[in-house]
Order: C-alpha cells, then structure tokens, then sequence
C-alpha cells in the first residue's frame, strides 16, 4: 500500500504494535521504505498526493502446521488494513491479496477512472485482459 508522508509513521507503529508472529506467518516479510512522488511516473499509478510516500507491506504466509493464521482470515486482515489505508489517504499497490469490488477499484481510480473504462472498452472489447482483478465486474464465466 502507499501510505501518505504525514500519516505513515502513526499508522505503522500503530499496525506493528499489534502484529503478532501468527499475523505474518514463519516466514512473511514486512516491507516499509520512502519513495519520492516524482519518481513514481507510470501512468494510473494512484498514490497520496505529498512529496514524500511510503510502500508498505505486509506479505503474509500461511504455511500449514506453522501456527500461521489461516489464509482467510489474513486476507480479512488484509482487507481491513486496506481500509484503514484508504480513510488516511493512501491507495493500495494492485497486486496483493486484498479483495476489491469494481466499486473499490473506481474509488481507488478516482478521477482517471473513466480514461481508464475508456480504454478498456477500446482495446479490449471482449473483456479478456486480467479478468481475475475484477476492475471492471466479476470475470467472465467459462
């Protein structure tokens, strides 16, 4: 997730207090560093709107018979981090385990939301590119 500057610092000590080995699993990592705005310049890659933001992750592993949280209930924590991040002004990283609804991804697009359904619907009209994001709806059946 990226985390704004002024919010970061709270909202980590916060979530690392209540961590605990079972949360991340024998061998998750936790990832947590600095990027400068300026530098992040893919286009429709969402993050707070501060010079200075931060990656933050926490990539959980539920390895059986470690004493790990069962992988639903991590991806349930994920989900909640999810919000929490959202409320201070942060957006996730497309790629983790966190389920989104095509409403969380308009939200999470905002105001390139419609740039990005437009090109959708003209160079992928079938619906067939990453399907399994669920960005515009549920993938097709079949």
């Amino acid at each position: 997730m990226f985390l704004p500057d002024s919010g970061a610092d709270a909202f980590v000590t916060a979530v690392m207090a209540g961590l605990t080995g079972a949360d991340i699993g024998t061998s998750g990592v936790i990832l947590f560093y600095p990027l400068r705005r300026a530098l992040l310049t893919a286009p429709l890659t969402r993050v707070p709107d501060e010079s200075l933001v931060f990656l933050f992750a926490l990539l959980r592993t539920a390895a059986p018979d470690t004493g790990a949280l069962p992988p639903a209930t991590m991806i349930t924590a994920n989900r909640a981090l999810y919000e929490q991040v959202r409320s201070l002004g942060g957006y996730q990283y497309p790629v983790g385990s966190i389920p989104t609804t095509a409403d969380d991804w308009r939200a999470h697009f905002g105001p390139v939301w419609q740039f990005l359904a437009d090109a959708k619907r003209r160079y992928d009209p079938r619906g067939i590119l990453t399907p399994g994001q669920g960005i515009f709806g549920p993938p097709p059946a079949g």
